[in-house]
């Protein structure tokens, strides 16, 4: 999941294993109920500093997915 705390500031990415999160709610849950769930639920101020990962997670959803700065 990729979001912004506020207007222009960075954009931040959180990892989750979708079946692990999955398996914590109703089997027809669809993929978006879930990213509502999290969206609703589970963002809080992250712990730490983050990383930049070399990873194609956010590949095509912003201009530099090496900016990103991810908690896992």
């Amino acid at each position: 999941m990729l979001y912004r705390e506020g207007a222009g500031g960075p954009v931040i990415g959180q990892h989750y294993q979708l079946s692990a999160f999955a398996s914590m709610f109703d089997p027809e849950t669809t993929t978006e109920g879930l990213a509502h769930i999290i969206f609703v639920n589970e963002i809080t101020d992250p712990s730490g500093p983050g990383e930049h990962l070399d990873v194609d997670w956010a590949d095509g959803l912003v201009p530099d997915p090496s900016a990103v700065t991810w908690w896992t």
